[in-house]
């Protein structure tokens, strides 16, 4: 659905936890409130409703975002995809993300997946273009996380330790935010990797 009118507005909770003298730190935006405090409680922050806007002229909701060819040709041969991985309907927003991690790392990046099923439901999921999982490696791994291993800890990278996301089951996977927002989710054997 290409928006045609004024922006469209996105209800969302966002969580924010102090983080001493770096004042508040956000650490990512939730569908539900109860998403929210479940992520948010345990690293002593509070939720807040806040929007996310949708310009004029660009896609939105799950139809929509680029294509399959588009996805490849701005990956170049820098960043991997693994055979099968489907990255159709992919946002622009995730896809930046991903060639600049690779580039400011330097290191192997490798998709396994973005648009595919199986993945959680929600506004910003994988469904709707805005995730993308991308392979361990150990390059990597020390790029996201080395040097911001406590909640507040920001390393020289840019990357800073946040609350530990809460998933519907109840299980909890630790997470770090970059500087430009996106959310760095470490599940299984891949990052899961978020940015509106």
């Amino acid at each position: 659905v290409i928006v045609q009118g004024p922006p469209t507005a996105t209800a969302a909770f966002q969580c924010v936890v102090s983080a001493g003298d770096s004042g508040p730190i956000t650490t990512g935006l939730y569908n539900t409130i109860n998403e929210c405090n479940a992520a948010c409680g345990p690293a002593g922050g509070a939720c807040s409703q806040t929007t996310v806007s949708t310009p004029k002229g660009t896609v939105a909701g799950p139809t929509g975002g680029l294509t399959e060819s588009q996805v490849r040709e701005a990956f170049g041969q820098n960043i991997q995809i693994k055979p099968g991985a489907r990255i159709e309907g992919m946002k622009q927003s995730i896809v930046d993300e991903t060639i600049a991690l690779q580039k400011n790392c330097g290191c192997n990046v490798r998709v396994t997946d973005a648009t595919g099923e199986g993945h959680a439901i929600g506004v910003y999921s994988h469904a709707n273009g805005y995730k993308v999982d991308l392979s361990f490696n150990t390059k990597l791994n020390d790029y996201i996380t080395q040097g911001a291993a406590n909640v507040g800890e920001t390393n020289g990278n840019g990357f800073t330790r946040i609350a530990d996301r809460v998933n519907r089951d109840g299980s909890r996977n630790l997470q770090w935010r970059a500087s430009d927002g996106a959310a760095y989710a470490k599940e299984g054997d891949h990052w899961d990797v978020l940015k509106i």
